[in-house]
Parts: structure tokens; sequence; C-alpha cells
């Protein structure tokens, strides 16, 4: 399943194509597959951009607390 919001579902009948409780549409497992690849491609890049600037943060604040602790060692 496509949902028309972007997501995407697997939902398996043996009565048939279910109805949709939400705006999408039936897709081969194929295209199923092709949609959830994008999707954890998509999720990989955006976890990697939050650990670059997760650790961009670390460094900064790191940074930031040796200096402060050799403001305080020379008195200054």
């Amino acid at each position: 399943m496509l949902y028309d919001d972007g997501s995407s579902g697997r939902i398996e009948s043996t009565t048939g194509e279910p109805t949709l409780t939400s705006p999408g549409r039936h897709v081969s497992e194929v295209e199923h597959e092709a949609r959830v690849d994008e999707l954890q491609a998509a999720n990989d890049a955006h976890v990697a951009e939050i650990q670059a600037e997760d650790g961009a943060r670390q460094r900064e604040d790191f940074g930031a607390l040796a200096e402060a602790r050799a403001r305080r060692f020379s008195g200054y």
C-alpha cells in the first residue's frame, strides 16, 4: 500500500483486496519494496545529519568548557 501522505504499509488478505482506511492505492510488492528502500535511505540520511550536528555541538561545548577551565586556572 502506498498512502497519499507518503507512507507505506503492507496488508495481506485472504479474501481479496482490502478496503483502505486512508487515501492511497494498492501497489505491487516490487513497488512497495522500492518505496520502503526510499524511506529507509531518507531516514538514514536524516540520522546521519542529526549525528553530525550533535557531534559538532559536543565539540563546541567541550571547547567552551576547556576555555572556561583555562580561564579559571589562570585567574583570568
